[in-house]
């Protein structure tokens, strides 16, 4: 696979703003991983409602790993842009080819440093002054759930810049066992009142994942914080021996 070029426009346009459900379920076989479907645009114009939120990065006997994005996933400069989703297959390949048996915190390292890497060059040729929009100081997100080897890993990473800046990613690891749901985005009045049991199996883990995202989605217009959420809702299963999906995008 080509080595993905890093590139430096003069002008740039953020397509994307997708103001997501997105989320990570954890259970003692696996992980189930949760987003609606709706994408739009930076002024919050709807775009469609069949939008992938949610991908693999699976290494045989060296990791697998389901990762979603959320917020501005797209940014657009005069020639060229960088699409963050297009990024992270671009960067797992790399690791996947260039690993053996790293540490885990080495490995995701490696990921959110190939990553900013491109977006440090990406932004560094952007006068501000020729900018169509105000980037949020807060860039994207990205949420992953797996396994590196045989250990799970929960984690969130936060790319932001301050003043055309790009700042350091802000990577968190969340324990598994004491954070059964990991919600990365939604609806946070219905995450207050969300009574699903625990996650005492995989199939359990799924049912709540998939039921929270759905809600998010149903409750669109009479919730508050819910209505920039919806389309189709897809569901992911990552376990020691790899992803799965559980409904699939339409995209695919």
């Amino acid at each position: 696979m080509p080595r993905l070029p890093i590139v430096q426009p003069t002008r740039i346009k953020v397509e994307f703003c997708a103001m997501t459900v997105l989320l990570a379920a954890s259970s003692p076989e696996g992980f189930a991983i949760a987003a609606d479907g709706r994408r739009v645009s930076i002024k919050g114009e709807y775009m469609n409602d069949n939008a992938q939120k949610i991908w693999p990065a699976v290494s045989p006997g060296k990791f697998a790993i389901a990762y979603g994005w959320c917020g501005n996933t797209r940014l657009e400069g005069d020639t060229v842009c960088l699409d963050f989703p297009t990024v992270s297959r671009f960067v797992f390949s790399e690791i996947s080819k260039g690993q053996s048996d790293a540490p885990m915190t080495n490995l995701l390292q490696n990921f959110v440093g190939g990553i900013h890497r491109r977006l440090r060059c990406f932004l560094e040729g952007i006068d501000p002054a020729l900018s169509s929009v105000t980037l949020p100081e807060t860039i994207a997100q990205v949420l992953l759930a797996g396994y590196i080897g045989s250990n799970p890993i929960q984690m969130i990473g936060t790319f932001s810049h301050r003043d055309g800046k790009v700042q350091s990613v802000d990577l968190r690891s969340y324990d598994p066992v004491a954070n059964d749901f990991l919600l990365l985005s939604g609806s946070a009045t219905l995450f207050r009142a969300f009574q699903g049991p625990g996650n005492t199996s995989l199939q359990i883990a799924t049912s709540n994942a998939g039921r929270y995202a759905q809600d998010c989605v149903d409750n669109r217009d009479t919730v508050s914080d819910c209505a920039s959420f919806g389309g189709y809702v897809h569901v992911a299963n990552v376990t020691k021996d790899g992803f799965s999906w559980v409904i699939p995008p339409i995209a695919l």
